[in-house]
This record gives C-alpha cells, sequence and structure tokens, in this order.
C-alpha cells in the first residue's frame, strides 16, 4: 500500500465490498481508512471492523494484519498495534516476503513510538 493514493480509491473499495467479499480488497481498504491523510476518509473504528472481517476469513494473511494494525493504531491502541504487526512480520518471514518484512519492520519502529500511520 505504500506511495498510493487513497482518496477515490476506498469509494469504490467500499462499494465493490457489499456486491462480495474478498479479503485483499477488505485489506486495502481497511489500510485507506486507517491511514489517510484526508481527515474526511480517515476513519479507525470502521477500519478496524473491515480488517477484522477480512482477518476471520484469512487468518493467516499478512497483508491483513499489517492493514489491522494500522487501525489500531490510529484508534490509539499501540499495544494491539505492535502484536498486530508482530504477527505480520512472523509471517511474512516465514514465506520469505522481502518486501513485506521491510515495510512491516518499519511499521513496527511507527507503532511502538506510538505513531500513527499516514499515507
Amino acid at each position: 500500500f505504500r506511495g498510493r493514493s487513497h482518496g477515490s480509491g476506498w469509494v469504490a473499495s467500499a462499494a465493490a465490498l457489499t456486491e462480495t467479499f474478498e479479503t485483499n480488497l477488505a485489506a486495502y481498504l481497511a489500510f485507506a481508512l486507517a491511514t489517510s491523510t484526508d481527515d474526511a476518509v480517515r476513519n479507525g473504528r470502521e477500519a478496524k471492523e473491515v480488517a477484522e472481517r477480512a482477518l476471520r476469513l484469512d487468518p493467516d494473511n499478512p497483508v491483513i494484519l499489517s492493514a489491522l494494525a494500522a487501525a489500531h493504531a490510529e484508534n490509539g491502541d499501540f499495544n494491539a498495534a505492535v502484536t498486530a504487526v508482530e504477527r505480520a512480520l512472523g509471517l511474512s518471514r516465514q514465506r520469505g516476503d522481502a518486501a513485506l518484512i521491510q515495510v512491516s519492520e518499519q511499521r513496527l519502529a511507527l507503532f511502538k513510538e506510538q505513531k500513527p500511520l499516514r499515507q
């Protein structure tokens, strides 16, 4: 999700999820809702709900866990954010996904400093 603009994408994602719930699309939406620089878009409560629903369907998905971590951080629950991103990091290491490892490590450091993510 790095470097993407979320402004209009979240609207399309939310609409698509009303038709069928797809976990990767849900992770994108949750991440956008948790990290948007636009106060009108950012909604940590909704981001958490979407991410948790996706995680119930795909519990070992590091992308969903990362979105959940961002939602927790947005809601000020940095302990839960650290726990979720540490789990995402562990799964990324098991899979040998260098890009997700790097992103997870960066987010872990941010959440340990009790800072939410903005993109």
